[in-house]
Order: structure tokens, then C-alpha cells, then sequence
């Protein structure tokens, strides 16, 4: 914040890395293995749909949602360059991160509920 400009809009993220390569990582973080499905963007999308009606009907939160769908026809590339350069910021290597989260976890594990 000491160094940042009024106005100015910096990326404070860390290695872009694809779903694949991200939960290659959790795995080899953690030991824990999920299987992982490549499905076709349309059917996606209508699971996403069917979710959505689904929470409007009965007022239950969908799994997932058309604009999250949307979100896997791009590939978000980004720089924390401008950042780095500007602010000195260090970006914390993706392995090094989710260690982290999940060791916070671990001891947080009275603080976190992922229920409803």
C-alpha cells in the first residue's frame, strides 16, 4: 500500500497454472487423488442450467452456474509483472501456496465449515 498509486490496479496473484496442472498439485500436496472428467462445454453448460433452476425452484445453491461455465472458454493469462516491478511483490510458487492453505486448514479445521 506504501508503494501502490492512487487509481492504479495491480495483480497480486502467482503462477498461472491450468485445472489440470492445479489439481496435479493438491494431489501432490496433500496425497489425496480425485478423478478428474473432461467434459464438453454444452454439457456444462446444461448441467449448469438444470442447477440453476434447480436453486430458483426449491431454493437450494447450484453446484454450479452458467457464468461459471463461461469462465472455461478463455484461457486468463495473467501478469503480476506491474506489480512486482511496481510494488516489489513476490509471488509465492503454486506448490509453496496450496502447502500453505492446506496446512492453515489443518489447524483451522474448527473455523472452516464447508456446509451450509
Amino acid at each position: 500500500m506504501e508503494k501502490g498509486k492512487a487509481g492504479e490496479r495491480y495483480i497480486l496473484g502467482g503462477e498461472n497454472a491450468s485445472f489440470q496442472k492445479f489439481f496435479q498439485t493438491i494431489r501432490e500436496v496433500t496425497s489425496v487423488s480425485y478423478q478428474l472428467y473432461q467434459l464438453p462445454i454444452w454439457l456444462m453448460m446444461a448441467f449448469a442450467k438444470i442447477q440453476r433452476w434447480r436453486a430458483n425452484t426449491f431454493g437450494k445453491p447450484p453446484l454450479i452456474t452458467p457464468p461459471f461455465v463461461r469462465r472455461y472458454l478463455y484461457n486468463w493469462v495473467l501478469s503480476t509483472e506491474k506489480a512486482e516491478r511496481t510494488l516489489g511483490y513476490q509471488p509465492t510458487a503454486l506448490k509453496t501456496g496450496i502447502r500453505k492453505t492446506v496446512d492453515w486448514l489443518e489447524e483451522n479445521k474448527n473455523l472452516v465449515s464447508l456446509e451450509h
